[in-house]
């Protein structure tokens, strides 16, 4: 799943417009979110109970998407089915003191 594969990879905003869209009309259930923001991009982390696999990758209950982002506009998105993959792929900071904790699997949580 790193970087998409070309069989799931959306082409153009109309496409990825389209997946969200499907995905909200499945009515697929979020047990929480995560924002990370590193230099150039931006990592998304969806976290559900139910979410096991896509296409056949393992997920685990987690997908994370990694946005990156130039002059103010996305210009790619990548799927990554753990976070530290996707982490490493946002160039976030290597050390382990510097990944930020991951939040819990059900419940609100805001961070400043």
């Amino acid at each position: 799943m790193a970087g998409a594969r070309e069989d799931l990879s959306c082409h153009g905003p109309n496409e990825v417009t389209a997946n969200f869209v499907a995905a909200r009309d499945e009515r697929y259930d979020i047990d929480a979110l995560e924002l990370i923001p590193a230099t150039g991009h931006v990592v998304l982390g969806a976290h559900r109970a139910g979410l096991l696999e896509v296409a056949g990758v393992p997920l685990h209950g987690e997908i994370y998407n990694v946005f990156a982002i130039t002059n103010n506009t996305i210009t790619r998105i990548e799927d990554y089915a753990n976070r530290a993959d996707a982490l490493t792929a946002a160039a976030w900071p290597t050390t382990s003191r510097d990944i930020p904790e991951q939040p819990p699997r059900s419940g609100r949580q805001i961070r400043s």
